[in-house]
């Protein structure tokens, strides 16, 4: 694709994107210069163009502080299965250890699936992005 053909490419995507939204949704347009390299060429710059209504802005927002959320609730658990297990090696006999031995297998139980979850949850799309 030569430049003259390109650029007209792009003034299309962008009369496009200036039409009226239908409907009651305030629509943004968002424009980001990207470097492409097609196997065995040169760097070919372009534009990308995405819309995004208010929507999916707010549904993005409630995804981030959803993982704030999550992270939180992870290094919270991390924090108690430290302290627990400090506690458990400094401050109990040894021979009560076996009093303590169901409820610490409940409590390790949920702090790591806790745990676990959160970093299942943030490890798959960049798994994904892989792909």
């Amino acid at each position: 694709m030569t430049d003259e053909e390109r650029k007209e490419h792009e003034e299309q995507q962008l009369d496009a994107d200036q039409e009226e939204p239908t409907g009651q949704e305030e629509v943004q347009v968002h424009r980001r210069k990207v470097e492409r390299r097609p196997p065995g060429g040169s760097t070919v710059e372009t534009t990308e163009i995405k819309r995004t209504t208010k929507d999916e802005r707010l549904e993005a927002l409630q995804n981030k502080d959803t993982f704030k959320n999550r992270r939180k609730m992870a290094f919270i658990c991390l924090f108690f299965l430290i302290v627990v297990q400090a506690w458990m090696l400094l401050r109990v006999p040894y021979d009560q250890v076996d009093k303590y031995a169901d409820l610490n297998a409940w409590f390790y139980g949920s702090m790591v699936a806790i745990v676990a979850s959160y970093m299942g949850t943030t490890s798959i799309p960049l798994f994904m992005k892989r792909r």
